[in-house]
């Protein structure tokens, strides 16, 4: 994951993207340096960092290679179809697969896998997990959200 590449991208500086959200100079190049090594930044955080960018997540995930179970795949090719949003719910729902038997595979207590999706912001490395659970790309775990009318729809 290289977020420091895609910030730099779009003409930013870490500085600068830290100082957009809020945050103090020096946390997100910690949590950069930390996520180089440990693959743990949060959805959230780079959904922020992407919204200030004004690019979609997935291009975080451009220099990941993508695995399918356990097989190297080609990334989608981007869409415009609107922002892309987590969805593991769904992607479990079309695996056929129960929650219970997703979290064992994981390694994590059906309880803590209830909690991670409830909050909606699981690790890069968490959702790597998820997906090869499921057999399916990172990428399967997000769906495109769109506006109508003021209402948020997902696709």
């Amino acid at each position: 994951m290289n977020v420091v590449g895609v910030i730099h991208k779009y003409g930013f500086t870490v500085k600068e993207v830290s100082k957009l959200l809020g945050k103090h100079e020096k946390t997100l190049d910690v949590m950069i340096a930390k996520s180089r090594d440990t693959n743990s930044m949060q959805v959230a955080t780079l959904r922020k960092i992407a919204d200030v960018l004004g690019c979609s997540i997935s291009e975080f995930f451009d220099d990941e290679p993508i695995t399918k179970n356990g097989i190297v795949v080609q990334p989608p090719a981007p869409e415009d179809k609107g922002r892309l949003v987590l969805d593991i719910n769904g992607a479990i729902a079309r695996s056929g697969l129960q929650k219970q038997e997703v979290a064992q595979k994981i390694g994590v207590t059906t309880v803590a896998f209830s909690v991670m999706l409830k909050n909606g912001n699981p690790t890069y490395q968490r959702m790597c997990e998820i997906a090869d659970a499921l057999g399916i790309t990172i990428f399967d775990l997000f769906t495109y959200e769109e506006e109508e009318k003021g209402k948020k729809k997902r696709k």
